[in-house]
Order: structure tokens, then sequence, then C-alpha cells
């Protein structure tokens, strides 16, 4: 037989242990994430465990053979779908009460991805997992229940297919290869989006089916050597040490599902084999640390804790901004009772088949609440989040997230004859004008990214009013600096961003182009105020530029001071630092602060974080300043009048469309208030 495996699978105590280790770290990470960064590698640990412990019943019941894959997945059903199903749709009603409507229906969306199995991968399109936004999704955490349950559908296939001489080393080449993969993905890939695919999480999973299937000859290797017996014996302690420092000094910054990962999984696997192999020989430190009763009942209660804690401390997060430790430490315990309720009326029941006793009423009552889930999720999704719930008098602060404007443009093709249609970068582009009644001359380019995009309507008007022809070329998430593009950008978006930037240089290289206005998410883009690089990098390929630094935190200033000296000489050039962010969606935040006046408010910009964001970067663009190569305009100075900036016009009306955009009424606002077209070009009054 090609498994090693046990006469019987006995209940281990440890294994719960370990379950209730592994959740401690996620629930840690989940409520305190500055002070254990790294505590999601729990979720690694359950993928260990599960492909240990899959593969040892498999295993077992194939050497009887008594395997059976319908059966299988009946098990899974059995332990799984109750809890999930119950907790999921009471997330859901409850967010119906909590949430506004466009936040509920991506809530509910998730949820669908969720009950279909593929949680991972809703999430891997359409988000970065540790991006604040995403600490309000009520089923974030199910990404990786996901992964397990495609785990289990494929899994057992595998195994049946594999012919049994070649399975061990069929598992090991899967086992290296999907290491490989994970390195390569987290590499070149987007490291926000690497985190959920399943490509990149199947290795742990095959660590722990390597580890199942070569147990015994493990076990009889540290048997047959004294120091590899005391060197397991005494490492259980220190290996979860080691597991516990990972959990504060791993971040998401360390290629996350890379390599890094081998740390903690390695110092883990003493506690997962030492007892299961040693027997009697390994059982003092785990008796103490894992088979005490406290860390059993964790472990056997890890499932519903998994599943209860994330809503509860979603909630708290979308009920108060920024809430305090305590408050988080306080939510952590209705989710221990919940969690211990689910388990013994929820999950036991139905496990040991005091009720659902027949397949036949298992998987009809499954189904039943799976399609009662799926028509709720339905019936919020296609409404858009039931907008009906909303009274009238907040329905029009909300409706400033969709004040973008959008019509302003007009986007001929060049004319026949324009020396630039020679150019290959231009030969299929447009180019887009505001004003000027059809005329192709320019007077004023404004160039960047979506932040450029959220003016156009203020400048339409300005446009309008003045007579003023004003060219745009504007590309979302694309820093508008030669030679960069964004972190999460693919190769190929990378490259459109630089040659959308590249044909905005060569209109202006033109001498056709008096003004140039460069607009960008700066504080995105440049260095951050904690060292870290920010979400810009060097393009490369085609179009990289001799002398371009290799270390990205000296990217961003080499590309800025490039790009200006290369345009400067042909135009007079225009900065327009970044308008302030602030923490939460702004309609969102002020509708809430309508309906649930008793709650926090949530918190807005200061001048004071406005000028800390900045500190890393201004310098670069104030000596460029100094130099006479551009003039930089600060939208804060309009948008702060005192400490805290604005949020809203004196009608009530959003003057942003999320946090970082501003609303058509906001860009109108502020170009309105703004000098930068209405005065000669003068040094900023920025302090320095």
């Amino acid at each position: 037989m090609s498994f090693s495996r046990p006469q019987h699978l006995t209940y281990r105590p440890h294994i719960d242990g370990l379950r209730g280790f592994a959740v401690l770290l996620v629930l840690l990470f989940h409520a305190f994430p500055d002070d254990v960064p790294g505590g999601f590698i729990g979720v690694d640990l359950f993928f260990v465990i599960s492909g240990y412990l899959i593969t040892q019943l498999i295993g077992q019941e194939r050497g009887e053979g008594q395997f059976h894959y319908g059966r299988f997945l009946l098990r899974r059903v059995r332990r799984l779908a109750p809890a999930f199903l119950l907790v999921g749709t009471v997330s859901l009603l409850i967010g119906m009460i909590g949430f506004l409507p466009d936040h509920l229906a991506r809530n509910a969306a998730a949820f669908g991805s969720s009950l279909l199995l593929s949680s991972n991968w809703y999430f891997f399109a359409s988000t970065d997992y540790f991006a604040a936004d995403n600490w309000t999704n009520l089923y974030l955490h199910n990404w990786s229940l996901s992964v397990e349950e495609q785990y289990y559908l494929f899994y057992p296939l595998l195994l049946m297919a594999l012919p049994g001489k070649y399975l061990r080393k069929g598992l090991i080449a899967l086992l290296i290869l999907g290491l490989a993969v994970a390195v390569v993905s987290v590499s070149i890939a987007s490291p926000e989006r690497a985190f959920f695919a399943t490509w990149n999480r199947i290795w742990e999973l095959l660590l722990g089916c390597v580890l199942a299937v070569y147990r015994e000859e493990i076990g009889a290797f540290i048997r047959s050597r004294p120091i590899a017996l005391k060197l397991v014996q005494w490492s259980l302690v220190p290996g979860l040490l080691v597991i516990m420092a990972c959990g504060g000094l791993i971040t998401e910054e360390s290629g996350i599902p890379g390599a890094i990962l081998l740390v903690p999984l390695i110092a883990f696997l003493p506690a997962l084999l030492g007892r299961d192999l040693l027997g009697d020989e390994a059982r003092g430190g785990s008796r103490m640390l894992l088979e005490n009763q406290g860390a059993v009942y964790l472990g056997r209660i890890s499932y519903a804790l998994y599943l209860w804690h994330w809503p509860i401390l979603t909630l708290v997060r979308h009920l108060i901004y920024d809430p305090e430790d305590w408050m988080m430490a306080l939510a952590l315990i209705p989710a221990f009772g919940l969690a211990s309720l689910t388990y013994h009326f929820v999950e036991q029941p139905i496990r040991q088949r005091r009720v659902l006793i027949k397949p036949v009423h298992l998987l009809g009552g499954v189904a039943a609440v799976w399609v009662m889930a799926m028509c709720l999720v339905a019936a919020v999704h296609l409404t858009n989040g039931l907008p009906g719930r909303i009274p009238p008098e907040v329905a029009p602060i909300l409706a400033g997230a969709e004040d973008r404007g959008g019509e302003e443009r007009r986007c001929p093709y060049l004319a026949d004859g324009d020396p630039l249609k020679s150019d290959p970068l231009w030969t299929e582009r447009r180019l887009c004008f505001l004003g000027g009644e059809g005329s192709r001359d320019i007077d004023i380019l404004l160039w960047g990214d979506s932040h450029a995009g959220a003016i156009v309507p203020g400048l339409a008007a300005l446009a309008e009013r003045s007579g003023l022809n004003i060219a745009v070329m504007d590309k979302a998430s694309c820093p508008p600096l030669l030679g960069l593009g964004w972190t999460s950008f693919s190769r190929d978006s990378a490259l459109a961003c630089e040659a959308h930037n590249e044909a905005a240089a060569r209109l202006i290289e033109t001498g056709r182009v008096p003004m140039v206005l460069l607009v960008g998410h700066w504080d995105i883009f440049a260095p951050r105020p904690d060292g870290r690089p920010g979400s810009s990098i060097a393009v490369g390929g085609p179009f990289a530029h001799e002398g371009m630094p290799s270390a990205r935190l000296e990217q961003f200033g080499w590309s800025l001071d490039y790009t200006v000296r290369r345009i400067e000489p042909h135009t007079e050039l225009r900065v327009l630092l970044d308008v302030p962010s602030h923490p939460r969606p702004v309609p969102d935040a002020l509708a809430r602060a309508a309906l649930w006046p008793f709650l926090p408010s949530p918190a807005v910009e200061t001048r004071a974080q406005v000028a800390a964001k900045r500190q890393s970067f201004l310098y670069s663009f104030q000596t460029l300043e100094e130099e006479g190569a551009l003039t930089l305009y600060d939208p804060a100075e309009i948008l702060c009048p005192e400490d805290k900036c604005l949020t809203q016009d004196k009608e009530g009306h959003p003057l942003y469309f999320d946090d970082n955009h501003l609303s058509a009424t906001g860009s109108r606002y502020l170009i309105d208030a703004m000098p930068v077209f209405t005065a000669p070009a003068e040094p900023s009054s920025i302090r320095r």
C-alpha cells in the first residue's frame, strides 16, 4: 500500500490544540493587525493540518477498500455546511439593517461567491486582502474556506487517478511544483491578489499530504537516531515560539504566500508530528500546551469561531471608525459565545447524527437553506443593496457616489496631416477636449490618473466660461510619470500605462501645448512616510529608461525629475498636489452620520494628516519648483480652510464620490477657487 497509515484513526487531542493555536493567531491578527501583522499564518497552519488529516483518512479507507468519493463529500457537507450557512445568512440579515446599499450589495456578492465555493476567486478578481476597505466586508475570511472546499472536491480524485506506485513521488513532485508556482507568482504577479489564488496555496495542503504518506518512515527515522529524537522532543515549544514570532514579524510585504511561509510551517512540524509519531515519548510539552482542556476546547470550536469572529469585528469597524483595542477585545467575547453555541447546538447534533440522520435529509435541508440564501443574495445584489430601506432625506447624500460627470468630453481622432499621425503611439489614439467649440488647438493639457479625471467636470465648466480649449489625457491608476507603473498592474497594463505617458510627453514636445497641468494620486505612488515604497514600480521593457534606479524607494523621485526635465523646455508646467483623502467614502460617511447620529462620526482628514502623508516626497516637487521648472498648487488650501478638511459644500452635497476622488460638485468647487488657471504662475505658498 502506498499510504503510511495507522491501524485506526483515533481522536488526537493535540490536533485540536493545534487548531486552537492556529485560530488564535488569526483572531489576534484580525482584531489587532498592527500588533500581530503576520497572524494570518494561522490559516496556513490550518491548510497543513487539513492536508495531513484528510490524506490519512482517505488512506485508511482506501487501504480497507471502503473509500467512496460520494461518502467523503457527504461527510464534508455534514461537517462544514450547517454552521457556514447559519453564520453567512445571519451576517447578511444583520448587514441589511446596518449597511448602506452599495456596501450591502458588495457583501451580498461576496456571500454568493462563498455559496458557490469560489470566494477566493471573487476576492482575487476584485480586491486586495490587506486594503482597509476590505476589512468591512463580512465575508472576506471565507476565501480560505473556499480553498479548502476546492481541495476536498479535487484531491480525492487526484489520489484515485495516480497509480499506487507513483503516488508518493507524485505528491512530492506536486509539492515542489506548487511551492515554485507560489514563489514565482508572488514575484511577478500582483502580491495583493496572489494572496487568494488557489494555486498559491496548494503547496501548503500538499505539505500536509506528503507528511501523511511518509509518516511511518519519518517516525522510524526519528526513533533510530537519538539526536533526532531529542530534537523533536525538545523543539515543540521553541517551534511554537517561532510561529508566534513570525506572527509578529511577517507582514504583507514579506512575499506572501511564498517561500517565507516555510519558516513557520517547518517550525510547526514538531508540534504536528511529534505526538503523532512518538506517542508518550513526545507527550510532555504537548500535554502541557496543546492537550489541556482549554486548548482542546478552543480547537473544537475553532471552525465556528473562525466563522463568527470576522463578521462581528467587521460590524464593530463599520459602526465605529478606528475602534480602540479594548473595543476589539470586547468584540471577541460574543464571538466565543456564539461559536460555543453553534458548536453544541448546530455542529455536534448534525455531526453525531442526532438530527438530519439520513443523507437525504441532510442534503435536502442543506439544499433548501442554500437556495434560500442564494435568493436573499440575488434580491440584495439585483436591487443594488435594497435602496428602499434608506429614508428619502438621506438618499440625495448617497447619490453623491454617482456624481462623477463624464459627459463633458469630445474625443476626435487626430486630423489628417497632423505630425503626430506618423507616431506609432498616436496612430489609433484619440485626444479628448473640453470646450474650444471644435477647435483642435490646445490651451491647456490635463495629464494624469483618475484624480485628473475627477476634476474634469470643474475644468469643463471653466472651459465653457472662459473659452479655453483644454485637452485631457488621463488614465486610471497610471502614475503620470515616465517610466513608472502601478504595482497592481499586469505586465500588459503597465506597458499600456507607459505608452499613454510617452504619448503625452511626445505631444508636449511638439511645442503646441502652452500649459500642462499634471495631476496624480501622489500619496499612493510616492514613498510612504514610514519609509516603505509607494504603489509604483519601474515598467522596464521597451520603455526602460537608462539611469532608472533599481531601488523602488528611489524610483519615484528619479521618474519625477526625468519627466519634468524632459517636458519643461516645451511648456509651462503646473502641478496639482493630491486632494485630501478621507478614511471612508465621503457619501457613505455623511449618510451614516445622518442615519445614526448617536454613533461616533467617521473621522475626516485634517491638515496635519495631509502634511504628514506628503513629508516623504514633497521636497522632490519643491526642489524642482525652486529651480523654476514647475509651479505647485495645493488643493488643501481650498479644501482644508480649517484644521478639518471639507467633505460637503454649504448645501450639504458631498465633495467626493468616494474617499479620495472629487465628485463633479467637488471638482467645480475646487476649480472655481483655485488660482491655477486665473492667475500667472507664482511660487507656491506651500510651507517648506
